[in-house]
């Protein structure tokens, strides 16, 4: 990712979800990327859905940053009530454990998708 090597980088998620099929945080950052990515080959909002409910289920919908990008992924997809649903959970668990800055990040967000606006980046 770091060498803008998204596509390669993506690929090797796929090969290393492979061998290890339950590792919420690979889930959940592959899912972020498919969802945030500018380039339309690589971005693919049902399968960010689809790996970030894998990461939620994983995480038994306990973690901020996975439901916030499940939230996110369901917005790109255009399925904003299911958005606000997670990102509302999202808020909760993220004030809980006092992390302001993705408090702020999934307010910012909560609002959009109320506007029914996808807005998936970062």
């Amino acid at each position: 990712m770091k060498l803008k090597k998204v596509k390669q980088a993506v690929d090797q998620y796929y090969q290393i979800l492979k061998l290890e099929p339950n590792r919420a945080n690979l889930l959940n950052e592959l899912a972020w990327i498919l969802v945030t990515n500018e380039n339309t080959e690589i971005r693919n909002s049902s399968e960010a859905i689809r790996l970030a409910k894998q990461a939620c289920l994983l995480t038994n919908y306990k973690n901020a940053e996975v439901l916030n990008t499940l939230a996110t992924a369901y917005a790109a997809a255009g399925q904003f009530d299911d958005a606000i649903l997670n990102a509302e959970m999202a808020l909760k668990l993220a004030s809980k454990s006092g992390n302001k800055g993705l408090v702020n990040h999934i307010l910012q967000k909560l609002e959009i998708y109320k506007q029914k606006k996808p807005q998936s980046k970062n």
